[in-house]
């Protein structure tokens, strides 16, 4: 949140809107009302993100950002990055892209016009759930020159130099503008600032990052061919699933596999068989986090995305019966048996 609070933050300067989606991480939307609105920063949400020519008909004089996230949790939709892109562009605005869920393994936005990327890396960046951390990558492709960001024009003083001689954001951070002044401000000032420990576990767990999320996108395919195969079983979101209308966008942007995180519905769709089933699942870990080594369960609309108010999670298609799961690390046919049993519990 630190991440992406600090971005928008950046971008918008107190004036303004932010375009965005339904399909937001909840802290991510409920901050766009509590935070933003605040400092007088409003937001315009696309209902329909499917169609970029939507984010498009949304773009106003004041529109400073259009913000996405590359693969949405809970239901792994993949937008058009780089159509959107264009659109942003277009408009003299950069495109902002969260790709927690992807990781930079699966998806480099940035090769599809992405100007800012934003990551929790408290998720699959270091994979093992001890870490709260967060990360902002900016390219220096976008023209933050373009007269509608006066912020990276200011001369405050501490970037005075030794000489006295007044200097902007540009002069002291020539291929880094946004981060700098990031880092100059909002780092220094609301003190969202990781520890060296923290940093070294980061760290660490991106030596393994390619190895953990290559087992755990081939065992989520192999338990969406699963879910799909069971009465038990309304519907499952995932761009592998055969009725999936975004195999198109995952064969150009992810052609290593769309991800991880899943969710399914119950057909017995009632509030106890829910419960019974989430209580049932003895080897996946009822917690909200996601990119863990271990395998997660969660109900979302009363947890992760419970800042939405009910027309957000309708627009977001989140539903009181939807289950997510996040893929880890452990056999993929012992989680298989494991949501078998949970099937049979509550059968």
């Amino acid at each position: 949140m630190a991440a992406v609070t600090y971005s928008l933050l950046n971008v918008t300067a107190g004036k303004g809107r932010i375009l965005a989606t339904a399909r937001s991480y909840g802290g991510s939307f409920d901050s766009f009302e509590q935070i933003f609105g605040e400092t007088g920063v409003k937001y315009d949400i696309v209902e329909n993100p499917d169609d970029p020519a939507n984010f498009e008909k949304l773009v106003k004089e004041d529109t400073k950002v259009i913000y996405i996230e590359s693969i949405t949790n809970p239901n792994a939709t993949i937008l058009d990055i780089q159509a959107i892109a264009d659109i942003a562009h277009k408009h003299g605005i950069p495109l902002i892209v969260d790709n927690t869920v992807a990781t930079p393994y699966l998806l480099n936005p940035f090769d599809f016009g992405a100007d800012i990327v934003v990551y929790s890396a408290t998720k699959g960046l270091t994979g093992h759930g001890n870490v709260i951390a967060g990360a902002i990558v900016e390219t220096n492709r976008f023209n933050w020159k373009n007269g509608k960001f006066p912020q990276f024009d200011g001369q405050p003083h501490f970037l005075v130099s030794q000489q006295g001689v007044p200097r902007s954001f540009y002069d002291v951070f020539p291929d880094t503008p946004f981060t700098g002044r990031i880092r100059a401000i909002h780092l220094n000032y609301l003190g969202g600032a990781i520890s060296p420990f923290n940093s070294y576990l980061v760290l660490l767990g991106i030596e393994t990052l390619s190895e953990r999320i290559s087992k755990s996108v081939k065992s989520a395919e192999k338990i969406v061919e699963f879910l799909e195969g069971r009465e038990e079983v309304a519907w499952v979101n995932h761009a592998h699933a055969k009725n999936s209308k975004y195999r198109a966008l995952a064969a150009k942007y992810f052609p290593k596999g769309a991800g991880a995180i899943l969710s399914f519905g119950l057909k017995a769709n009632d509030r106890a068989t829910l419960i019974k089933f989430l209580e049932a699942v003895k080897v996946f870990s009822f917690q909200a986090n996601i990119g863990d080594a271990k395998s997660l369960i969660i109900n979302p609309s009363t947890t992760t995305h419970i800042e939405l108010p009910p027309e957000a999670q309708k627009l977001a298609d989140i539903h009181t019966d939807t289950i997510r799961l996040s893929i880890g690390l452990e056999d993929v046919n012992d989680l298989i048996a494991d949501l078998t049993q949970a099937f049979e519990a509550v059968r």
